[in-house]
């Protein structure tokens, strides 16, 4: 839990030092439980940090173990997902996708929607790095539903954010810059914005260099006022109530992929959801 809280008050050094305890600690009490939770946080605060190929080896070492284990939950379920955005951010976009089409059909068999909500973002980015912004909107808006019945503010948060450069890619600079200034007012009450993170950090980036080239500092700048006026439930609704058909205009281009590893790393604080633990079956 300490390490966890470190996290999300974005201290990756004190939350490195309370996870490697806490490894150290079950494994000197035998306690395989402990252990493989231990390592999955350690995997997901080296994603949040930047450290892809980190984030890729101590994953897959905290789902051998969860494995081992026989555990199928939610909580297994992120670490798939968590695994999916290392790779895809690593490049591998089809990899990523069928480690979260994987998952879609756990959770469609169990009726797990918590941890869907995430595989669905995840499919989406790829999506959009593919080239099909429609389908990326498509699995963003199943993605802001689930988010909202569950008042996950992360997982809400970071799909507006997506859905945002969706805007701007398919022509409604205005639209984004409002879905902005939207996820602006939420991640305060999550963490850090986008964990610091340089990866997590790109799509609002080109995002904003869309939108501000397309309209304007003060027009962008007053569209990130009106969506910072909307709360969570105003701004979902908004973003489920538009698609690309409202919006005449040109389309946007995505200005190249995503950085890779071993580009700027940020201080981060870790994921949080609308959800007490995780649900087993």
């Amino acid at each position: 839990m300490l390490g966890h809280v470190a996290v999300l008050q974005g201290d990756p050094v004190g939350a490195v030092c309370a996870l490697q305890e806490c490894r150290d600690e079950a494994a000197r009490t035998d306690d395989p439980t402990a252990l493989a939770y231990a390592v999955h946080r350690m995997g997901c605060l080296a994603l949040v940090t930047d450290d892809m190929a980190g984030a890729q080896e101590l994953l897959d070492d905290a789902l051998g173990r969860y494995r081992e284990l026989g555990e199928l939950n939610s909580n297994v379920l992120m670490a798939r997902i968590e695994l999916a955005m290392a790779v895809g951010f690593r490049g591998d976009l089809d990899g990523a996708a069928a480690i979260c089409e994987e998952v879609r059909e756990i959770c469609e068999d169990h009726g797990e929607r918590w941890a869907l909500a995430y595989a669905l973002y995840v499919l989406a980015f790829a999506a959009l790095q593919r080239g099909r912004p429609g389908r990326a909107r498509e699995l963003l808006g199943e993605s802001l539903t689930i988010g909202r019945a569950f008042h996950d503010l992360l997982g809400s948060v970071l799909a507006l954010e997506l859905l945002a450069l969706v805007t701007a890619v398919e022509g409604d600079a205005a639209e984004a810059a409002v879905l902005q200034g939207a996820a602006d007012r939420i991640w305060p009450s999550v963490g850090l914005p986008l964990f610091g993170s340089a990866y997590y950090g790109q799509p609002r980036a080109r995002c904003e260099e869309l939108a501000r080239r397309e309209l304007g500092d003060g027009p962008y700048e007053s569209g990130l006022r009106a969506g910072g006026r909307l709360d969570l439930d105003a701004a979902v609704a908004r973003a489920l109530a538009s698609g690309p058909a409202d919006r005449p205009g040109t389309p946007g281009r995505l200005s190249g992929p995503l950085p890779g590893p071993g580009e700027t790393r940020r201080p981060a604080a870790s994921r949080t959801s609308g959800r007490g633990g995780p649900e087993r079956w």
